[in-house]
């Protein structure tokens, strides 16, 4: 079984300093493709609209310049349940869930917090997953939120699922509260904080915007020969000049 670490986005604003890693020394994902599970069993919104609020959280996180990072939502829908997750028997992880029991599985105030995240303590991190508060007559069920909040309130936490803590700038993504925000909009800081976890090569992944270019093995090697060649041959007129300049008029 897992031991699992638990990130809650309030509604109600904490203190903190810049943006900060999830846990002490983590190193995120190892993989640069990440595919993320979702099942949407017992969410209190359609499939198809939980689908399209979270293809927009995680293209907030796609596409930044300075970080080598790429998420996809999986086509197959997840069978696995919250409990399970939370026992660590999940074997799709990353995932996002409904939970229609969020109080009592997380021990938190179902009213004021409409999401958690959860990661394993291994790091890199291999385990980890949203989990929505679907628990029914509760203020802070996510079907309470227009799609532009429910976008914003799922990048943040998945901003948590990458292995980000929480910022204290109050404009960026992953600051603690997503109170007075409308829609999810990354600042620098928090693209500074993503870079960090999954940084680019900017020569190998092409950062600057140009494709490696690899020449023939056979030119490769042709060409320090032709460059040697052409430093002797300057040498050897060097030498003979300075000869021919010190000891003609001798002769």
């Amino acid at each position: 079984m897992k031991r699992l670490l638990w990130v809650f986005v309030l509604t109600s604003p904490l203190l903190a300093g810049a943006w900060t890693l999830g846990g002490s020394g983590l190193k995120g994902w190892q993989t640069r493709a990440l595919t993320i599970n979702v099942n949407p069993s017992n969410c209190p919104i359609s499939a198809s609209t939980l689908d399209s609020v979270i293809d927009s959280a995680l293209g907030v996180w796609n596409g930044i310049a300075t970080a080598n990072l790429t998420l996809t939502r999986s086509s197959v829908d997840s069978t696995t349940t919250p409990a399970q997750f939370i026992a660590g028997t999940a074997t799709d992880a990353p995932l996002i869930l409904c939970d229609t029991t969020f109080q009592t599985d997380l021990s938190v105030d179902p009213s004021g917090v409409p999401a958690a995240t959860k990661l394993g303590s291994d790091n890199p991190v291999d385990y980890g997953a949203v989990i929505l508060n679907a628990q029914a007559g509760t203020a802070a069920e996510i079907s309470n939120f227009d799609t532009g909040v429910l976008t914003l309130i799922l990048a943040h936490e998945i901003g948590h699922l990458l292995g980000l803590g929480h910022s204290s700038l109050s404009n960026a993504l992953m600051y603690y509260s997503v109170a007075n925000k409308t829609v999810a909009v990354l600042t620098q800081d928090d693209r500074d904080g993503i870079s960090y976890l999954y940084p680019r090569n900017e020569f190998q992944d092409g950062a600057f915007g140009c494709a490696a270019v690899h020449r023939p093995v056979t030119k490769a090697r042709v060409f320090p020969f032709i460059w040697f060649t052409l430093m002797l041959g300057l040498g050897y007129a060097l030498v003979r000049y300075y000869f021919r300049a010190k000891f003609e008029p001798l002769l």
